[in-house]
């Protein structure tokens, strides 16, 4: 389970030295609706200053409650990253409340 604050985001960075796949399965439990982006690595600053930025639309699912993606990736390094900021598709509720997303997530990366 992971806590992803409101206005803040969680990450994890991943490689394929060649052409991989990534599958990912994901349900928010409470909270609002999040971006779940796949994105390269260097994209993340961009999200992190909430600045305009790229991700892999095969492999993302934005402005969801939950996820089942399956995607294969050329060589490079990446990061999936689990968005409950303003930056992206989903917006938390501007209610003066604290809306912070439980998010049942699962991961499996593959070398091809």
């Amino acid at each position: 389970m992971y806590t992803v604050q409101e206005d803040a985001y969680k990450g994890r960075e991943f490689e394929f030295p060649s052409e991989g796949r990534i599958e990912y399965s994901a349900t928010v439990r409470t909270g609002p609706a999040v971006d779940f982006y796949v994105m390269e690595q260097s994209e993340v600053t961009y999200l992190a200053n909430q600045e305009r930025f790229q991700y892999i639309e095969k492999a993302s699912q934005p402005d969801a409650t939950g996820a089942e993606v399956t995607a294969d990736l050329p060589s490079g390094n990446y990061s999936m990253v689990i968005d409950n900021t303003n930056a992206g598709e989903a917006q938390p509720p501007t209610n003066f409340d604290d809306d912070i997303a439980e998010v049942d997530f699962s991961m499996t990366l593959y070398d091809l």
